[in-house]
């Protein structure tokens, strides 16, 4: 076995970052790849955003967004822009006006104001999503921002 220059995924035959070995005699290719290449090769990423820049009150909904495609959520990025009062803040992703199980929680609105939350969750096609933005005092005077990255 050789190691050659082919970096493409036996599935789906795009590139990979790691290179096949190859049986020059037998001219048998066998893909050496991670997880990682699998991944990012064989499932095309989308993201949805939802933002605003208006005053937000505690259990406030933000954006509602109607999805085009059957996809997997990977993530839930989301900020409050600028720093806050030190309490939590949370996004809650609803689907269908209904609480899913992913949230992204600030712990600390006074020392952090963005957080990242990995998660796995199947979404169908025209499935409604949106936020619901809960906090225990105050206002958020700077709205929100928010990406949700899906594979699909």
């Amino acid at each position: 076995m050789e190691t050659c220059r082919k970096k493409i995924c036996d599935k789906c035959n795009k590139k990979i970052n790691n290179y096949c070995k190859c049986d020059l005699n037998n001219n048998n290719i066998i893909t050496i790849m991670t997880n990682q290449d699998k991944e990012s090769c064989c499932h095309k990423q989308f993201v949805f955003t939802i933002n605003t820049n208006r005053i937000i009150n505690n259990n406030d909904f933000v954006g509602s967004i109607i999805v085009p495609f059957n996809c997997h959520i990977k993530s839930l990025a989301f900020s409050i822009n600028k720093l806050q009062q030190k309490q939590p803040y949370v996004a809650t992703l609803y689907i269908n006006n209904t609480a899913s199980n992913l949230n992204s929680i600030i712990l600390d609105g006074s020392t952090n104001h963005k957080v990242i939350t990995y998660w796995e969750l199947d979404i169908k096609c025209l499935d409604i999503l949106s936020l619901c933005i809960t906090f225990p005092n105050g206002t958020l005077n700077y709205g929100i921002t928010s990406s949700i990255l899906v594979t699909y």
